[in-house]
């Protein structure tokens, strides 16, 4: 019987664990917390009938049999049976946190906008929420440090892989509109409450595209070298691109970035979250550019970071997460 309730136990822990998401995994983990302590009621009771048992079945030996015997018998089911029930007691309450843990670590995918998507989630489910996107052509390993550091702060990070890019299978046009509303479609199907949003380059330009599609999705937004029109960067960069538009043949990522996108200063004015717009001193985007981004929100901000360039202070580094804890601490996020 007691190998039956931990075979339940261990089920009981399983479904808990099994994949599921946003109000789905909490309404599966307070049914497991009930039915824990219905658990635990349980075995005690047990435990209290069974030892019960043990000292009636001691008594009747000891009539019949002398005190010598009596004490080794006595002994003997000690040993035997007593600690048993004991034994499932100890086993549930050690795995029981295990079971009930909110702290998540995991690739997972999710089908949004008829696409899938790859994602890393990592940190407490309790804690706030940071999305992570990484730059044209790249995946959310790149942003790896930074999903650290986050998690090490107290914040629930999902990193992740933009439509087409990364881990997911290439589609035949690439979009910054499309990515936007993957991004808007992931917060929704997540049931993520106004998330940080941080975007390096493209994925800040996603960032930026999305909370202008929808606003008031984001709780704030952090962006490294982002431009919302192609022109944004820096002359002599502008004319070298240029040149891959008289290309016979152009990357379906280079033509997004080389095309699009297509923003406004008065696109910016509809974002209302709080937006930090930052560059590296040495940045192809231009410092005009960026300024005026951040001066058209009505809650932005600019910073620039002195001694780095498009991605020296993002890719694997952790200078990019030392200016966004700066920042959420200044914002009371």
């Amino acid at each position: 019987m007691c190998l039956g309730f931990f075979l339940l136990q261990v089920a009981l822990g399983t479904y808990v664990e099994s994949p599921a998401r946003g109000t789905e995994r909490k309404k599966l983990k307070d049914t497991s917390v009930c039915l824990h302590v219905f658990l635990g009621f349980f075995l005690l009771q047990v435990d209290q009938r069974l030892t019960r048992r043990i000292q009636q079945s001691i008594t009747n030996d000891s009539i019949m049999k002398e005190k010598e015997i009596e004490k080794e018998q006595a002994a003997s089911k000690k040993k035997s049976v007593y600690p048993l029930p004991l034994l499932f007691i100890s086993t549930w309450l050690c795995l029981m946190p295990a079971f009930l843990s909110d702290n998540l670590d995991e690739i997972d995918n999710i089908d949004v906008n008829g696409v899938n998507i790859v994602y890393q989630v990592k940190g407490n489910e309790r804690d706030k929420p940071v999305i992570l996107l990484h730059g044209n052509s790249g995946e959310h390993d790149h942003l790896s440090v930074l999903v650290n550091q986050l998690d090490s702060a107290g914040y629930l990070v999902y990193a992740l892989d933009s439509r087409g890019q990364g881990a997911n299978a290439p589609v035949d046009e690439y979009h910054y509109i499309d990515m936007a509303e993957d991004l808007a479609e992931f917060i929704d199907k997540m049931n993520i409450e106004k998330p940080a949003i941080f975007g390096w380059s493209d994925g800040g330009n996603i960032a930026l595209q999305m909370e202008v599609l929808h606003p008031g999705t984001a709780g704030l937004i952090i962006t490294a070298g982002a431009n919302i029109f192609p022109e944004g960067v820096k002359a002599d960069f502008w004319e070298e691109f240029k040149k891959e538009l008289e290309k016979d043949t152009i990357p379906p990522l280079t033509k997004m970035m080389l095309l699009e996108p297509q923003m406004t200063a008065e696109d910016m004015q509809k974002i209302q979250c709080p937006a930090l717009i930052t560059i590296g001193e040495f940045d192809l985007i231009d410092e005009d550019h960026t300024r005026m981004i951040a001066e058209n929100i009505p809650q932005g901000q600019m910073l620039i970071v002195p001694g780095e360039d498009h991605g020296s202070f993002v890719y694997k580094s952790p200078k990019i997460g030392e200016v966004i804890l700066n920042y959420f601490k200044e914002q009371k996020y």
